[in-house]
């Protein structure tokens, strides 16, 4: 956010029956609530629920809901978001772009800027929100004090910095010792900033630690400027959840480097280009689909209007972006995305990948399983597949529109040898490779639940 700028066929048949089997037991799994709080997978890749279930992230980024939104357009934006796949958001606690103030004219605190001095009455709004979101089954994403872009006007740098660490500690109890109690949060430090650069690194892990003291059940990440992610700015004990920060070209290389950080941590992509605001339709599917096969537990879209509740924003709720990102949503839960391992090594698919930074990357990721092979191609072109990569005597082969949802059956071929693909027509396209034996939906053809 940011307003500028054994190899025999009975046993691969076999390999492949399982991991369908396994995978629709997770789907099945899907359709029931989330039982938070979330936690981190048992490999360290991927986030579950309290029951084990993987859990995709697919967000959305109202940063000004809590103070921009009325009760009643709280309740319809959750029910949209949710009727549409998304099972998180991105929102601001407190906010100076639209606030301090909510709808109701309710400030943060009793005193302006003074972090010793909660708004009982504020923070009471504060829950009822939360509440409605997990009656929708939906995790906030929660920033407790958002810096603003380059610790400017935008956020509370210059008030953090006034109150100091003691304060800000104090304000960190205060939040964990409330928020503790609420299964659906995701802590979210900084914001379109490192803390370091602007001066209240102190500041903000005398919060952090305050919050911790109180609240040792919720996981923290962090949001920090384009192209740098949580780990670059905030490198330190208390960060669970890496994110990436990037946009319409260079997102593969930035998930590339998250992917294959020594530090390892599940991570997700918190921030791009968003919708309105200079993404055009393309784009945002890219971030998306790049996002997942790149190896993250989870992909936030955005929307100008809507992330800053600025008039209009109710008509947009149906926007193409948001439609894509439905679409998307419902093609990842149909495979065993939790399964996927980035073709970092170009492996699976040998010519015909592209660059990793002039956005026209193939974004291939592979089952550990070998029952799946996905290729996101944001530009159609003839790619070649090493076709040994998928588990199995029989590759079953479709072609799937992200910008439309549908799915196309190419053929089934030998699950050896190279073959070449090219998509029937122009635009992105999604290609599925997977084990016959599975037998397996269509791609992107179910019940959008989690």
């Amino acid at each position: 956010m940011c307003l500028t700028g054994g190899s025999g066929e009975h046993r691969r048949s076999a390999l492949g029956l399982l991991a369908f089997i396994v995978f629709f037991a997770i789907s099945v799994a899907a359709g029931a609530a989330s039982n938070y709080p979330l936690k981190v997978s048992a490999d360290g890749r991927y986030l579950v629920d309290q029951d084990g279930v993987p859990f995709l992230l697919v967000g959305d980024s109202p940063w000004s809901l809590i103070v921009g939104m009325t009760k009643s357009e709280v309740e319809w934006y959750l029910a949209d978001r949710k009727s549409r796949g998304f099972n998180a958001i991105l929102v601001n606690l407190i906010d100076t772009i639209v606030g301090p103030a909510n709808r109701e004219g309710v400030r943060p605190f009793r005193i302006a800027g003074n972090f010793s001095t909660p708004n009982e009455a504020y923070f009471s709004h504060v829950d009822w929100v939360i509440r409605k979101a997990a009656e929708n089954d939906i995790v906030v994403l929660l920033a407790p004090v958002y810096l603003g872009y380059k610790c400017g006007n935008q956020g509370w740098c210059r008030q953090m910095r006034d109150n100091g660490p003691h304060r800000l500690r104090k304000f960190g109890r205060y939040l964990g010792r409330r928020y503790r109690q609420f299964s659906n949060i995701v802590w979210v430090e900084g914001g379109d900033a490192s803390a370091g650069d602007g001066g209240v690194a102190a500041e903000l892990r005398a919060l952090v630690k305050g919050i911790r003291e109180r609240d040792k059940v919720h996981l923290h990440t962090a949001h920090c400027s384009r192209q740098r992610s949580a780990l670059d700015c905030y490198d330190e004990p208390w960060l669970d959840l890496n994110a990436t920060y990037s946009d319409c070209a260079q997102t593969p290389y930035r998930l590339s480097l998250d992917y294959r950080r020594r530090h390892l941590m599940p991570f997700i992509y918190l921030e791009g280009v968003y919708e309105n605001e200079g993404a055009d339709p393309r784009c945002l599917r890219s971030q998306a689909y790049w996002s997942i096969l790149g190896g993250a537990a989870g992909h936030v879209f955005g929307n100008g209007p809507i992330w800053r509740a600025a008039r209009g924003w109710m008509d947009i709720l149906d926007s193409p972006g948001a439609r894509s990102m439905s679409r998307a949503a419902a093609f990842f839960r149909t495979r065993p995305w939790h399964l996927l391992v980035p073709d970092e090594e170009h492996r699976v698919v040998v010519s015909g990948v592209g660059d990793l930074r002039d956005g026209t990357y193939a974004a291939t990721a592979r089952a550990t399983d070998g029952s799946t092979v996905l290729v996101y191609l944001p530009t159609a072109r003839r790619i070649t597949v090493d076709m040994a990569g998928i588990s199995g005597d029989v590759v079953r082969a479709w072609w799937f529109n992200p910008a439309s949802g549908d799915s196309t059956v190419i053929g089934k071929f030998p699950a050896y040898g190279k073959r070449a693909f090219s998509p029937p027509l122009p635009g992105d396209w999604v290609l599925v490779l997977e084990n016959d034996a599975g037998g397996t939906a269509p791609p992107g053809r179910s019940s959008i639940t989690r």
